[in-house]
């Protein structure tokens, strides 16, 4: 009975003797750990504490725009490149003006201010009863010849002028066309099928409605003269004549 009473206190203080060797073993860890913590600079332990900069950006101290982070995987747009989104936004206006001037403004017209002429034959029928024409029905009043047919126009006003103008000969659309997507998108339909993207010098960043409006107008302008507002994209820098003057540039994401 006693040797297993004594037994049992030996066992109790071989426990008791462990445990409190492995509580020292930890603290001196710890100890340690701190002041391997105290001897490291401070600067260091804010190098480490801060993400790495990968890249150019990491190398000159400066991370990329956020915006535009996703074009990081891009290059400047080449010669094709830029050929091809001009082609194709010539295709996408040129069907656009041909379906809205013969399908769709002429029918309008006609329902909105009536018919633009009618032949003498429809105009001597109205003046024969002419009692019986609304106050509002258009008034044929101008006689001209044309091949060999006399017909009878009428009068129209500045804001049927207006439009019919733009739709036959549609700078001004084109202008808002471009700057809408630019300043919106960065990128009109035929830059999206070509991978470009119209962006500013200086940020990286896509041009806001004033920037886009007035590339657009010197675009528009500048290649509809002979296209020499192009022609300087054939030199080293692939910057057109808008792209120097507006600051801007196209870059092509892989």
């Amino acid at each position: 009975m006693n040797s297993d009473h004594n037994s049992s206190k030996d066992n109790n203080n071989k426990f008791r003797y462990l445990a409190a060797k492995s509580s020292a073993a930890k603290n001196v860890q710890n100890s340690q750990s701190v002041k391997a913590v105290e001897d490291v600079p401070a600067e260091q332990i804010e190098q480490e504490g801060q993400p790495e900069q990968t890249g150019e950006a990491g190398q000159n101290g400066q991370e990329a725009p956020k915006k535009f982070r996703r074009f990081v995987d891009s290059r400047e747009a080449s010669v094709f490149s830029r050929t091809k989104a001009f082609v194709t936004d010539a295709i996408i206006i040129f069907f656009a003006v041909l379906i809205l001037s013969s399908i769709i403004w002429r029918p309008l017209q006609s329902a909105v201010w009536g018919r633009f002429y009618i032949s003498k034959e429809v105009y001597d029928d109205k003046v024969a009863r002419k009692v019986v024409d609304p106050p509002n029905a258009p008034k044929y009043y101008k006689m001209v010849k044309h091949n060999n047919e006399q017909r009878y126009y009428r009068d129209v006003s500045f804001k049927e002028k207006f439009i019919d103008f733009n739709i036959y000969y549609p700078l001004l659309p084109i202008i808002f066309y471009f700057a809408l997507m630019w300043a919106a998108a960065g990128a009109s339909f035929g830059q999206m099928y070509a991978n470009n993207v119209v962006m500013m010098c200086e940020d990286d960043d896509r041009p806001n409605l004033l920037e886009a409006f007035s590339r657009s107008v010197i675009f528009v302008f500048s290649v509809g003269f002979f296209g020499v507002g192009a022609l300087m994209l054939f030199g080293e820098e692939n910057l057109t004549l808008y792209d120097k003057i507006c600051k801007t540039k196209v870059v092509e994401i892989k």
